[in-house]
């Protein structure tokens, strides 16, 4: 006979990814304690663009960013920036992010992601079925924006990549632009549309009452920080924090780029770095969007209740 364990499972952050992780887990009948040094919903869970990126199904790395990255770095206007005094720290991990853009590694990661992501919508709906949380889960379009029709055909390995995941664009030129977004500009030439899409109306509240949910339902959660792990063998028998030992049957690690150092204590070096990113929260503007907008498929500007919110700076520089 097989012996249950009653030890909890431990979820080592909390943000979406952890929060998300206790909630299934305590629906599968386990006994769950939610672990962070901060409270739940902060970090990256908290300052994003919002969109439920199912169709982010193209690689970060893509062919020819090797070419592109460089220019990127020193253009002002670019969406990407590096701290240079990291840079050294950083080259074994941008070697290999390089050595992925190669088309061949980029296109089996390619073939890979869909499987992740593309379901994404459903996965939240899901997630939030019969609770108070489901209002924030938002229908709708995802519009990108080119300032023309050459912009959006530059762009064709991501939208052949979408394509074959099943998200079929439609393509919008002309005065119809404006008519669908009067908030954009003449600048604004070609419009690609996703139709089926998602978003969150605020990230960080949607995972704060995410774990409320979790804890209402007799979750724990104990804000402390993880320093090590006890072990029997190749099992973890307890993790060691701040506030003392916990001893568990499972843990799971969902902590973002704490999860490099979190990994290191178990022996495992795992290649991550961190992608910092920014956000500008417009609040009461005098217009907004009728659906989420990417800026060339590099910046997000997204419509919460009766503010706006727009990120996509990618800051490359550490923690």
């Amino acid at each position: 006979m097989t012996q249950t364990s009653t030890l909890p499972i431990i979820v080592i952050g909390a943000g979406i990814c952890g929060v998300s992780t206790a909630l299934w887990l305590q629906r599968y009948g386990k006994d769950v304690i939610l672990v962070d040094k901060s409270d739940p919903g902060q970090g990256a869970s908290y300052g994003n663009a919002g969109l439920i990126a199912s169709w982010a199904v193209a690689p970060t790395a893509t062919p020819g960013m090797w070419h592109e990255a460089p220019k990127m770095l020193i253009d002002p206007n670019s969406a990407l920036f590096a701290k240079w005094t990291y840079l050294p720290k950083m080259i074994p991990w941008l070697t290999q992010f390089i050595l992925n853009s190669r088309r061949a590694r980029a296109d089996r990661i390619a073939a890979a992601l869909p499987t992740l992501v593309a379901d994404g919508l459903d996965q939240h709906r899901a997630l939030v079925a019969g609770t108070d949380v489901a209002d924030w889960v938002r229908d709708s379009k995802l519009r990108y924006i080119y300032p023309s029709i050459r912009d959006y055909e530059n762009d064709t390995y991501s939208w052949t990549l979408k394509r074959q995941a099943g998200f079929y664009p439609r393509v919008i030129t002309g005065p119809e632009i404006q008519e669908l977004e009067p908030i954009l500009g003449p600048k604004i030439t070609c419009m690609v549309e996703l139709k089926g899409q998602g978003h969150i109306n605020n990230p960080g509240a949607y995972v704060t009452k995410l774990a409320d949910l979790f804890q209402s339902k007799g979750g724990r959660f104990m804000r402390a920080e993880v320093r090590d792990f006890e072990r029997s063998g190749d099992t973890v028998t307890a993790v060691l924090t701040d506030q003392g030992p916990i001893a568990c049957e499972r843990v799971v690690v969902t902590s973002g780029i704490g999860s490099r150092a979190v990994m290191k204590r178990l022996g495992l070096s795992v290649p991550l770095e961190a992608e910092r990113g920014y956000h500008i929260l417009f609040k009461s503007p005098s217009s907004l969007p009728n659906h989420p907008m990417m800026a060339a498929g590099k910046f997000g500007i997204t419509p919460m209740g009766d503010v706006l919110r727009c990120a996509g700076t990618v800051e490359l520089g550490g923690t």
